[in-house]
């Protein structure tokens, strides 16, 4: 799982600056922008991100708030 979560992050083509930095909602109102394009292909791809997102949601779950929750706040 890792390393195909970090060859997504290579191909977005950005320096570490840009990866380190805050989005902010101009980058989210950019349907082209390389985050946008990574959330929407973590979101479409296996495993089911947002299924379980969605799971952890309904059943209250804190103990996936460290891993899902950067995913969950930016798929809102």
């Amino acid at each position: 799982m890792r390393k195909t979560f970090n060859y997504l992050i290579i191909s977005l083509d950005m320096d570490d600056a840009d990866i380190h930095k805050p989005m902010t909602w101009d980058t989210f109102k950019n349907p082209y922008s390389p985050e946008v394009l990574l959330i929407a292909n973590l979101y479409s791809m296996e495993p089911p991100f947002y299924a379980d997102v969605n799971n952890a949601s309904r059943t209250m779950d804190i103990t996936k708030l460290k891993t899902l929750g950067p995913f969950a706040q930016a798929i809102f």
